[in-house]
């Protein structure tokens, strides 16, 4: 079998190609509902001359099987009806049940060859099942629709409780799940698909119907493939392809579970390579060593290599680097809190932090950096103290710096006064109380200590998202539109920043957009050229949230040959080891 759109050979029931991703056409099995009616009407209208006695059952019950959850779970199997009960008549082989008030709620007949046919009906009157019996009583087809007489599900069987396939739809019809067994009832295959008719998932078993392997398939919103997941037989992912990066760019993820080992491939749009990313894990999930490589797999350009207490937190980092002998190091040390409270760098620099008796931090020493918080009764910082000690004849203060802060009484905060050189600068909030008891920022003006003084203000709309963010200046008094943010059913989905051109006399120039998950996450961030007055591209940065439980980041040029990856991986406090990479 060869895809359609590139020509490479792919595997029998392959949904996907291995080389471009494009989606490998496959017939569905498609059930009509109006076939099986007209064969039905025909087949009443030729027996019900022979009709002499009508059956009638009262207060009958008729329930609507629910779905099969799992495929290898099949319903027990209904035989069609022996013989008749002491209120029931039987004649040509021809039944009908009726509730009190006269609605028909069952009808069977028997065909030419000796099977059975027996419709179920809703209390409307629609078809709620169908159910086709072999000349032995057993049943060979099932069909089940709901109230709007939609099929739901379908089933087939080669004899006496043994399945041939199992089909579920959703309410609009669209294929939810199919299921196929061999001859010994043994599950061959499982497909199951989105509302959207993507395929999901597929999965393979043995001949005895054991699993053997699946692949998972992820979209993006136009339905093109978004990533590729391979699970082995202990349902491990063993192996991820992503597809349709920006800039052209792919990459494939191979897992090994034995020797607890990961290598990230990047390929260009033309199929060639970038450049590898090779990961060492610990027992208990660490990352322990990392590799990075661009076009020689020999030797890597990079290496990190990790260290961590019992408790899984980060306690030694070290890099390496393939053009020179000597290496980086950094160890910390952390409080049974799992705070970080003193951090080494190359035994040459070290940083120290210390907390008060509410863990908050109250001093960091960093070399011959001081910085010193206090906090009021609420928890909220009001003064931050910074200054550098040059060590002489005497130890001297230097670059000193003060910032006080002031607070509603809803914890917003009103005044940062900012004290440096005997300079200060002023950075005061405005919120508005009616929108929200809390309060949101409505306005906010910063002044300088020469006098001059920019001021913004937030634009919310009806619901209370903020909308736009307008700067103006005291000297003019025009304002200047500096970001835009976008929503739908009051998420964010979209922001802008814009600036003026002072060289092109152009205002509200678009120099960055930002794009986001329902969970607020920006994915993708697009920074515009300065170089041309910001009519290009200069580069595209995406992130994917859920690739390893952390945060991966790409940043990709326009032509897509310069990635700068960031790989942020949490470790079990929360915090984020770090991974800053260039592949050429």
């Amino acid at each position: 079998m060869y895809c359609d759109n590139c020509g490479a050979e792919v595997r029998n029931g392959a949904a996907f190609c291995p080389v471009c991703g494009n989606r490998i056409n496959k017939q569905k099995k498609v059930v009509s509902k109006n076939i099986v009616v007209i064969i039905m009407i025909a087949i009443i209208a030729i027996i019900v001359g022979t009709i002499g006695v009508i059956l009638v059952k009262k207060n009958t019950v008729v329930e609507q099987e629910t779905l099969a959850s799992e495929a290898t779970v099949i319903e027990k199997q209904e035989t069609a009806i022996e013989a008749a009960s002491e209120h029931e008549e039987k004649k040509d082989d021809v039944y009908r049940e009726y509730a009190d008030d006269g609605t028909l709620l069952m009808e069977q007949f028997s065909n030419s060859d000796g099977s059975i046919v027996k419709e179920v009906y809703y209390t409307d009157g629609y078809v709620s099942k169908e159910l086709l019996y072999s000349k032995d009583g057993y049943v060979q087809q099932e069909t089940v629709y709901n109230s709007d007489g939609v099929v739901i599900k379908d089933s087939g069987f080669y004899g006496a409780e043994m399945p041939e396939y199992l089909n579920e739809y959703y309410d609009e019809g669209n294929l939810k799940y199919e299921a196929r067994y061999n001859r010994n009832g043994a599950l061959r295959f499982v497909h199951e698909y989105d509302e959207r008719e993507n395929l999901i998932k597929e999965s393979q078993y043995n001949e005895d119907g054991t699993f053997d392997y699946s692949y998972g398939y992820e979209y993006f919103e136009d339905n093109s493939l978004m990533k590729m997941i391979y699970f082995d037989h202990e349902g491990n992912a063993q192996k991820e392809e992503v597809y349709k990066t920006v800039g052209g760019i792919r990459y494939i993820v191979e897992h090994n579970r034995e020797n607890n080992t990961e290598i990230d491939v990047f390929y260009r749009e033309d199929g060639s390579k970038i450049g590898k990313i090779a990961y060492e894990y610990d027992e208990n999930g660490n990352i322990t060593n990392m590799f990075q490589y661009s076009k020689n797999d020999a030797e890597p350009d990079y290496h990190y290599e990790y260290e961590y207490n019992e408790s899984g937190d980060i306690t030694n980092f070290y890099t390496y680097y393939s053009d020179i002998e000597e290496h980086v190091s950094y160890s910390y040390e952390l409080d049974d809190q799992g705070k970080r409270i003193k951090h080494t760098y190359d035994d040459k620099w070290n940083e120290e932090r210390l907390y008060d008796e509410n863990d908050r931090e109250i001093k960091c020493l960093a070399g011959d950096d001081v910085r010193e918080y206090s906090y009021d009764e609420n928890g909220n910082k009001i003064k931050e103290h910074s200054y550098h000690i040059w060590h002489s004849d005497t130890d001297v203060i230097q670059n000193e710096e003060t910032i006080d802060y002031e607070y509603d009484k809803q914890g917003n905060l009103l005044i940062k006064r900012d004290t440096s050189d005997s300079k200060v600068t002023i950075e005061e909030y405005e919120y508005d109380y009616n929108l929200s008891e809390g309060g949101i920022l409505k306005k906010y003006k910063k002044t300088y200590p020469d006098g001059g003084c920019d001021i913004g203000e937030l634009i919310y709309d009806d619901s209370g998202n903020a909308v736009k963010y307008e700067e103006y200046s005291e000297w003019d008094g025009e304002k200047h539109v500096k970001k835009e943010m976008f929503y739908e059913n009051n998420i964010l989905t979209k922001s802008c920043r814009y600036m003026d051109n002072y060289e092109t006399g152009e205002r509200q120039v678009l120099i960055e957009e930002r794009f986001y998950d329902n969970y607020g996450n920006c994915t993708k961030c697009i920074d515009y050229n300065s170089d041309d007055n910001y009519r290009s591209i200069g580069y595209v940065v995406t992130t994917d949230y859920d690739f390893y439980g952390g945060r991966d980041e790409r940043q990709i040029d326009d032509k897509g040959e310069n990635i700068r990856y960031v790989s942020r991986i949490p470790n079990r406090r929360g915090g984020l080891s770090l991974f800053d990479l260039m592949l050429k």
